[in-house]
């Protein structure tokens, strides 16, 4: 497998999580170190090794039972070892119907097709949950689009890039993944 295929694996096993439920399959990918990275209470921080694990783990059990009924991808970059998707969406969280989700989640996933880093942006998912709001359009910009507490800019890893894909990287735009209902 080339490296942007196992790259867009990574991507479309995050997907089948959402859409279908398939958690155990997207959790596998995971390495045994990795760092996890949630911009969004109750999650919002940074961790490495064990903690990271367990942070990522609380996150699991926390969106285990929601689902997204519709999603597509407005831009997917390769960089490297990163893979970044910008999605939007609508579907079931927590039992309440939410609509307008926008998240942009980065991945880095090892040679071995592992995933070492896991870092979500904009919160789509759980800033409206948060603020007890199933529809992001309703809420007001500055808090779907606010910074985070969660100070982003801490360095990736060493093993990275010093700097998060940037649009001059291979991008798909406009087309929908396979993962799209």
């Amino acid at each position: 497998m080339d490296r942007e295929a196992e790259l867009d694996a990574v991507v479309e096993a995050f997907g089948r999580a959402w859409t279908d439920g398939a958690w155990d399959e997207y959790i596998a990918l995971y390495a045994d170190e990795v760092v996890f990275e949630f911009p969004s209470p109750p999650l919002t921080g940074r961790w490495t090794g064990a903690e990271a694990v367990e942070h990522r783990d609380r996150w699991r059990a926390m969106f285990e039972t929601s689902r997204l009924t519709t999603t597509g991808e407005n831009l997917r970059l390769h960089d490297g070892p990163w893979v970044v998707s910008c999605n939007r969406g609508e579907g079931i969280l927590r039992g309440k119907p939410c609509t307008g989700l926008l998240t942009t989640v980065l991945h880095r996933v090892d040679a071995r097709g592992r995933i070492v880093e896991y870092r979500e942006f904009l919160g789509g998912l759980t800033e409206p949950v948060a603020q007890g709001v199933s529809d992001n359009s309703r809420l007001p910009r500055d808090a779907m689009h606010a910074p985070s507490t969660n100070p982003l800019s801490a360095p990736l890893s060493a093993a990275a890039p010093t700097a998060a894909p940037t649009p001059a990287a291979p991008a798909r735009s406009g087309a929908a993944t396979p993962w799209r209902r």
